[in-house]
């Protein structure tokens, strides 16, 4: 599946430290990106560099230094070749013989099993290890280091969703961070799941994302759960650097100063090894006028599509974690119960840019039915019958979801039932493989022919048209508030988006039942 590799030599791993460690990161990363690109398409091994390189690239990719602090053209550079040259390792090695799992290891582990001793003995008893990690004579590799700002994995994904909400700018650094992580978290997952399925029935307690889980205490599955769901409120998740979330302008516009002459066989690093004039040279803007205001009608809760996709595909590699061993993480339904206090309060239309057939992709058939089931549930009227959440068929989805309304009166309460039996629809056609429209006519669903099929498609039928009508009828009074506003008070948005989206989600899926089960 993945060629070759073999351990960058030592020669290039001292040549490439010493450019690292006197600021030459071009060169660095170009030599980098020049080694990789010459065994593609080759039968060459792909050259592997030590695991404290690719920290040290996965920081330069993401520090202020070179992205919202950059004082030049040229380090902001650094950090587009430190995320494509990570990347592209990534999708031409894999994840297991790249070593990512001994790269990025947190050392500063305040929610840590065991502590730091414990990660340096699980990273020595990989049969994957690459070597000892060496750290490099430069800042960027100790105290204003990644793994070294951050107290784990979970503290950098929460301020980095914490964001995609408050901090757009400081966003477009932290998704392309978030993008590579969750790559490669899922990567490892499937890789290590079809090598070693067969012979070792534990082989998910090697992947990346149980060390993270393993990096963090047992009772801290909450936090890793409000990590994915971080949108700002309080301070659990602050920012990884100093006044990360302020740009910085120079203080005064001129020619750059020529730079001393470069000789590093003679030991003269020029300004390389001065990293201070950069720093002297911007200072941060205190005006604000760089972050977009946040309002009520443009910004979601939890940012925008690419960070929702990237929260849910998290969600998704927990649930699949739950499901092989709960003893692991937490049995999925307690799982379920941490999602559902995130998700419940959320606006009507966020959760239905959530539950979009894109975003349940990533999760199993099995983890994203019991997942909606478990919401649709807590909104549900008392008079709706009980059913087991681990199975899913068209008679559960007609008898005990599609008739009915939420227990409240609000436009958004019923429009979340609405969401939720759209799509358990969906996942029922994916999980039963056909609609229960195929091969039935109009004229025969019309008549309740005589077929099972078409017997299935009345009930579907029925069960959908009065549901739509009943939530419609529950939340009638809020309704006609939403579209005509309080006599004399402020028209609200909020509701009346909510109406769109709930009147727009009953006509979506009356019409795709008429048209052969197409939703959305």
């Amino acid at each position: 599946m993945f060629p070759a590799t073999k351990p960058l030599p030592e020669e290039l791993i001292q040549h490439i430290t010493t450019y690292f460690e006197v600021g030459l990161h071009h060169q660095a990363l170009d030599l980098l990106h020049s080694l990789l690109a010459a065994s593609v398409g080759s039968r060459i091994p792909v050259d592997i560099p030590p695991p404290f390189h690719l920290s040290f690239i996965l920081t330069l990719s993401l520090h202020t230094r070179f992205s919202i602090h950059a004082s030049t053209g040229e380090k902001l550079r650094v950090s587009s070749l430190a995320t494509t040259y990570l990347s592209s390792l990534l999708s031409i090695t894999g994840p297991i013989s790249a070593g990512f799992a001994q790269a990025y290891v947190f050392n500063n582990h305040t929610y840590m099993r065991g502590g730091r001793r414990r990660a340096a003995q699980q990273a020595s008893e990989s049969p994957d290890n690459l070597g000892v990690v060496e750290p490099l004579d430069s800042d960027l590799a100790q105290a204003q280091g990644l793994f070294k700002r951050a107290d784990d994995f979970w503290a950098a994904l929460g301020w980095a969703f914490t964001c995609s909400v408050l901090h757009p700018a400081r966003w477009e650094t932290w998704s392309i961070w978030c993008a590579h992580m969750i790559d490669l978290l899922e990567t490892d997952w499937k890789v290590r799941e079809t090598q070693n399925k067969a012979q070792d029935e534990d082989w998910y307690k090697k992947t990346m994302l149980v060390q993270y889980i393993n990096a963090t205490s047992s009772t801290q599955i909450k936090r890793i759960v409000r990590a994915i769901f971080a949108e700002g409120a309080g301070y659990e998740f602050s920012e990884i650097w100093k006044d990360e979330t302020q740009r910085k302008r120079k203080k005064e516009i001129g020619f750059a100063p020529k730079r001393s002459k470069l000789d590093i066989d003679a030991g003269q690093l020029g300004d390389y090894g001065d990293l201070s004039s950069d720093e002297e040279n911007v200072s941060v803007n205190d005006d604000n006028d760089d972050e977009p205001k946040k309002t009520t009608q443009d910004i979601s809760p939890l940012g925008g599509p690419e960070a929702l996709r990237f929260r849910m595909r998290m969600l998704a590699l927990l649930s699949s974690l739950s499901l092989i061993d709960p003893d692991t993480l937490i049995p999925l339904e307690t799982l379920y119960t941490a999602y559902l206090s995130h998700l419940r309060p959320l606006p009507l239309e966020t959760i239905h840019k959530l539950l979009t057939p894109q975003n349940l992709s990533f999760f199993g058939t099995e983890a994203a039915s019991g997942l909606i089931q478990y919401l649709a549930r807590s909104f549900l009227e008392s008079a709706a019958p009980a059913c087991s959440l681990d199975d899913l068929d068209w008679d559960i989805i007609a008898r005990c979801y599609a008739p009915w309304a939420s227990s409240g009166s609000t436009v958004g309460d019923n429009g979340k039932i609405g969401i939720c039996v759209e799509a358990l629809v969906g996942l029922a056609r994916r999980k039963l493989g056909f609609s229960p429209l195929q091969g039935v006519s109009l004229a025969a669903a019309a008549t309740s022919a005589a077929t099972s099929a078409a017997a299935n498609v009345n009930e579907l039928w029925i069960a959908v048209d009065k549901g739509c009508q009943r939530r419609q009828e529950r939340a009638g009074g809020n309704a006609k508030r939403a579209k005509k506003g309080e006599a004399g008070a402020e028209f609200d948005f909020e509701r009346a988006r909510d109406f769109e989206v709930a009147f727009l989600q009953g006509a979506r899926m009356r019409l795709a039942l008429l048209l052969g089960m197409k939703i959305r």
